[in-house]
């Protein structure tokens, strides 16, 4: 059904909503086409009308004035998309439209005022009313595309230092982003999204965050080269960045790990670095737990990693187990066996971190644990820390002594676990014959039983 006050056909190039018009390049097509659209109100651009409204009083955030002048926008551009093909891109392109006139320019303005925290409110206040108008009907709700205000909201929550903030508007604009092209019955592929383009650390041109996304990408390489000099990987088969991109960053089954490796990226630079915040973080029993937590959450993505391609499931013990006894050039033990030892081990620190650290560091693969792999050297003492920040509700002393080695282990165990990754994706299929041999061909026909109840 077509709203009251509609003139005009989509086809035309012209849609009138009440006072509100839209305007549009029809010739370019309706269908995966970003259109060249225009949209007026009485004949005025947004903006100027905009700003009278808000000139008496110079009012934003909460202007009533204002929110009575969006509503009238979201009305317009409904009725537009309800008039429209429903594989057409031309209702999200009048939206985007209407926020880069109403809101986009405000919000510029605060930015260039150094006042990102006074632009944020705005552009959260506008998503609320947005929220409002799309709820006010729960029978039949409505919809406008809003993965341009979240972006904006998310940049002013960057600039604030609120990582967490912006984290979470990012995500929520990449979900609108994906919305769009779910309603409208067409592929993501290839298409740019801003905010997923911040998410994943890809450098495009087109996003407004370029440089901040090259400079992660700098301090990642240089993270990562710090690992490979550490790693003790074969030789000619370090990592790089670009195998994150390829392993991590485009493979949407790990695309939880990948955010919480951005979260640990952007809070370590963006608040850790700063030389009051990093100088007051873990002072007070609540600093310490986000700390842990913080550990926790990388560490925890990274045993994502190892049971992604580990040949057992189980615990994570059992996972870890299975896949050093599997990995070229690893152990001939039994799974069972190789549990025992890292057990064993596990046990002799009696829950002390600080003994952890100190053994890994001039742990060597020999005795007992002979033949492991180099990559248990940063995974197994990870596993240790994961343990210990889950189920331990007061921080571990070391966290505030030793914080430096724990950062280091969390991010080289994450980065070993991408390594796996890469190491035995790479590798051909194996045949469906059971594999009991070790080598990475052995990886995906080896099984291991799942013990009932299995512990950590």
């Amino acid at each position: 059904m077509v709203a009251s006050g509609f003139t005009g056909t989509v086809a035309s190039g012209t849609f009138t909503h009440g006072r509100v018009t839209i305007t549009y390049d029809p010739s370019r097509g309706m269908w995966r086409t970003v259109l060249n659209s225009d949209v007026t109100v009485g004949g005025q651009a947004i903006f100027s009308v905009l700003q009278g409204l808000t000139s008496p009083t110079g009012v934003l955030t909460g202007n009533p004035n204002l929110r009575d002048f969006l509503r009238e926008l979201f009305d317009a551009v409904w009725a537009f998309y309800q008039a429209s093909p429903k594989n057409t891109l031309a209702f999200r392109d009048a939206a985007d439209r209407v926020f880069e006139e109403a809101v986009s320019r405000i919000w510029a303005g605060l930015t260039t005022q150094n006042r990102s925290g006074d632009a944020l409110e705005f552009v959260l206040w506008v998503l609320d009313v947005c929220k409002e108008w799309e709820s006010e009907v729960p029978a039949s709700p409505r919809y406008i595309h809003k993965g341009s205000p979240f972006y904006w909201a998310a940049t002013s929550a960057f600039r604030s230092r609120n990582v967490d903030v912006a984290m979470t508007l990012l995500e929520a604009g990449d979900a609108t982003d994906s919305e769009v092209y779910r309603r409208a019955g067409l592929l993501e592929a290839g298409v740019h999204f801003p905010g997923r383009a911040t998410l994943t650390l890809d450098p495009n041109h087109a996003n407004m965050l370029y440089n901040d996304v090259v400079a992660m990408r700098s301090i990642v390489s240089i993270w990562i080269s710090d690992f490979d000099r550490k790693g003790s990987q074969p030789s000619g088969d370090k990592l790089v960045i670009g195998d994150l991109d390829k392993f991590l960053f485009k493979d949407p089954a790990l695309q939880t790990a990948a955010r919480y490796l951005i979260g640990h990226l952007l809070w370590s630079n963006i608040v850790a670095a700063h030389p009051v915040l990093g100088g007051s973080k873990g002072v007070g029993p609540l600093g310490r737990r986000r700390q842990a937590e913080r550990l926790l959450g990388l560490l925890t993505a990274t045993e994502g990693l190892v049971r992604s391609v580990s040949p057992a499931a189980g615990s994570y013990a059992d996972a870890l187990s299975a896949l050093i006894g599997a990995s070229s050039g690893g152990s001939s033990k039994s799974p069972k066996k190789l549990r025992k030892i890292l057990d064993k081990i596990t046990n002799g620190f009696s829950d002390d971190v600080e003994k952890c650290l100190d053994f890994w560091a001039k742990w060597s693969p020999s005795g007992r644990t002979s033949g492991f792999p180099w990559w248990v050297r940063w995974i197994e003492p990870g596993r240790f820390i994961r343990n210990q920040a889950a189920h331990i509700l007061e921080a571990p002393p070391a966290l505030e002594t030793r914080w430096n080695e724990l950062e280091e282990t969390a991010r080289y165990a994450f980065f070993s676990a991408i390594w796996l990754v890469k190491s035995l994706r790479c590798v051909s299929a194996p045949s469906q014959t059971q594999g009991t041999g070790s080598g990475p061909s052995a990886v995906a026909n080896f099984a291991v039983p799942a013990p009932a109840n299995a512990p950590n």
